[in-house]
């Protein structure tokens, strides 16, 4: 230190020590010309930027009905759940969450999507040229993927909308370290019902809620641990005696571990739901109640090995057990002369390993290479119906009745191939081929 007092003016010399400090890296990528660079054909990639700025349906930004406007993706119809992808039946799309399986992706007979837009990141969707790791659908994959919560400061967002409300909060719990995210959504649509000028809608009800949350800790540079949920659950009777519920539930926890510079995994074990109750009240002595749920825990390990610039492998193994239950009906009320009727539950196991390997054999043409081995082994022995040739299949063409047998297996072989190969920065012909397998069918 030098301490200086000034009388007039003057002149004081001193030198300076040199100091620097390294930076991390910054990259400033563009996205514009990422659909010409990546190798796989058919991929739709939507970002939470992206999500913000689309139009408004009934007060929601809803991701899936943009993707509706994309070439080959179609509504399944009005008032129905679901899409048709290149041709492909509701059934025969792989919708991921947070890599879970999300059964039914909308709310409110098909005008809302099931994911809240605050809590969503981004989404993939594979309409031609479908990865090794995924399998189980043979149609498409959307691979929705819930943001990290911020770690540093609280924050979250809300919206009030014509049918809906929305809210998402994000909380620090160690700071640069580990964030909540929550987000929850609800509607009150019931009073549009009792608005419109129908004295057949004026008993209709519809209502729809869903809850997001997701728990990121990073435990150091080479590990971290995901935790996410998801419950949804909708209720309807639109000018009937009759009241459909349904529900869709979720959870998860992933493990992320880098073993070196070059081999990183991810481990996952989740677990998901989707069950449906039907209430007939007709006043009549055929009241009854139905209901069907399907469950399935999951396991899965996802290597990704970069062997050079040249080859960068992806391989891993999966497992999910199902217990399915076809359907129960029962009486509603003491007058109701329906009989109870338990359907005969139903186990299986679908297991895969698969290998996939990215080729960048120079800056014009690439490749991307897989193979998945996919088993379906049904638990169990199960009773089946015979049933009269050239006739309808129904209670009365019933002539017999045969046993599966125990522990009925299922194989198959899926070859996965994409290339690409680029003229310049805007233009790329790629070609690609698949073939999947599906053994859950609606």
């Amino acid at each position: 230190k030098t301490k200086i007092i000034i009388y007039s003016n003057g002149t004081y010399n001193f030198g300076l020590l040199g100091f620097s400090q390294s930076l991390d890296e910054v990259v400033i990528e563009s996205s514009s010309k990422r659909n010409t660079r990546t190798t796989v054909t058919g991929i739709t990639h939507l970002t939470l930027s992206k999500i913000k700025t689309i139009p408004l349906v009934l007060g929601e930004r809803d991701i899936l009905k943009v993707a509706t406007t994309l070439p080959g993706i179609k509504t399944a119809g009005e008032g129905s759940d679901g899409v048709n992808v290149r041709g492909g039946k509701a059934d025969q799309n792989l919708f991921l969450l947070d890599n879970s399986v999300l059964y039914s992706p909308t709310h409110f007979l098909g005008l809302f999507s099931a994911v809240n837009p605050f809590t969503t990141k981004s989404l993939d969707i594979y309409k031609g040229f479908i990865p090794a790791e995924h399998g189980g659908r043979i149609s498409s994959v959307f691979n929705l993927e819930t943001k990290k919560s911020n770690t540093e400061k609280i924050s979250g967002e809300a919206s009030l909308g014509v049918v809906t409300s929305n809210v998402s909060v994000e909380i620090p719990v160690v700071k640069n370290k580990s964030g909540l995210i929550i987000g929850a959504r609800g509607t009150y649509s019931n009073w549009i019902l009792k608005a419109i000028d129908n004295k057949s809608l004026n008993n209709s009800s519809a209502s729809f809620f869903d809850i997001t949350t997701k728990y990121n800790h990073d435990i150091n540079k080479k590990n971290s641990v995901v935790l996410s949920s998801y419950y949804s659950s909708d209720k309807y009777s639109i000018a009937s005696d009759t009241t459909n519920t349904y529900k869709n539930k979720i959870i998860a926890i992933a493990w992320n571990h880098q073993f070196n510079e070059k081999t990183n995994a991810s481990f996952q074990v989740s677990n998901s739901s989707y069950a449906f109750d039907i209430d007939f009240d007709g006043k009549s002595i055929n009241n009854f109640k139905l209901k069907y749920d399907i469950n399935e825990t999951n396991l899965k390990a996802l290597m990704k090995y970069t062997y050079s610039e040249t080859h960068k492998f992806d391989y891993g193994i999966s497992t999910k057990l199902y217990n399915v239950n076809p359907g129960d009906i029962r009486p509603k009320g003491e007058n109701s002369i329906i009989t109870t009727f338990n359907t005969q539950k139903e186990k299986a196991l679908e297991s895969a390993v698969f290998i996939s390997d990215n080729i960048s054999l120079n800056d014009k043409l690439s490749f991307n290479i897989g193979a998945r081995l996919n088993v379906f082994s049904v638990l169990g022995s199960s009773t089946q119906r015979i049933y009269q040739e050239n006739s309808p299949k129904n209670d009365a063409t019933v002539i017999g009745y045969t046993n599966s047998g125990d522990n009925k297996t299922y194989k198959g072989l899926s070859f996965r191939f994409s290339s690409r190969y680029s003229f310049n920065d805007e233009l790329s012909i790629k070609a690609s081929f698949n073939n999947s397998y599906q053994f859950i069918h609606r």
